[in-house]
Formats: C-alpha cells, sequence, structure tokens
C-alpha cells in the first residue's frame, strides 16, 4: 500500500502472536540492496490504544511530542504525534486495522521517547 501523505510504501502481517506489524518503507530515506537487519532503521510508528484518547494526546503533547496535522486531537480517529519518521499512533479501541479483521485493543505498554519513559497501564491511562 502506498501513503502520499509519508511517501511511503507499507506491507502488513501478523508476527507470531498475533499483533498487527507495518513494515514501512519510507522512499526517500530507504537504502537499496539486500535486505539485511542493517536496512531496518528505526521502529518509525508506536501504537497506544486508549479510550481516553484526548487526555492521553494531550498529556504527549505537554511533553513536547507534537499532533502531526490538525490542532486538535480527535477521539474517534487515528491521531499522528510526533515529528520526520518517528511517530506515535493515537487510536480509541475497537478502530479496525487496515487490511485486517482486528481492532485496535488496549494493552499496557512501555516505551522510552527522547529519555522520558512513557507507560500506558490495562485501564488506557497514561503514566510518566
Amino acid at each position: 500500500m502506498y501513503f502520499p501523505s509519508f511517501d511511503a510504501d507499507s506491507m502488513y502481517f501478523e508476527d507470531p502472536t498475533g499483533n498487527i506489524v507495518e513494515l514501512i518503507g519510507r522512499r526517500k530515506r530507504d537504502l537499496f540492496g539486500d535486505l539485511t537487519k542493517e536496512s531496518f532503521l528505526n521502529i518509525s510508528e508506536i501504537s497506544i490504544t486508549t479510550p481516553h484518547v484526548v487526555e492521553v494526546g494531550e498529556q504527549l503533547q505537554d511533553l513536547g511530542i507534537p499532533l502531526r496535522s490538525g490542532t486538535e486531537v480527535d477521539p474517534h480517529e487515528l491521531n499522528f504525534l510526533g515529528r520526520g519518521d518517528k511517530l506515535i499512533v493515537l487510536v480509541p479501541p475497537g478502530r479496525k486495522w487496515y487490511f485486517s479483521k482486528k481492532t485496535a485493543v488496549t494493552f499496557p505498554l512501555e516505551m522510552t521517547w527522547n529519555d522520558v519513559v512513557i507507560k500506558l497501564d490495562s485501564e488506557g491511562k497514561l503514566e510518566l
């Protein structure tokens, strides 16, 4: 699938535990040649699924993670926060993932963004 707004091609598959994984090839950034582990430059997008989309979106923006487009987080749609090709995809539970019959579900998550540890609990509340 080609996404013009990102100038990127994506391929979707499931990992062994059933998570949806998107492999993104950014056209102006990717290296050519054999596909090796060095071809994978970074994790580009991490999804946060929460029923508290607006609240979590505001907390992320308070950390300095900007909303990619628009001025307000939409509680019913995909919201991209971040810069360049490092993004958090904020989404409400129940949203159907592209090319899948699966819907977004809230799970605990922990990640580090610019040395700040971000934790999402099982209820979808953000802990910093």
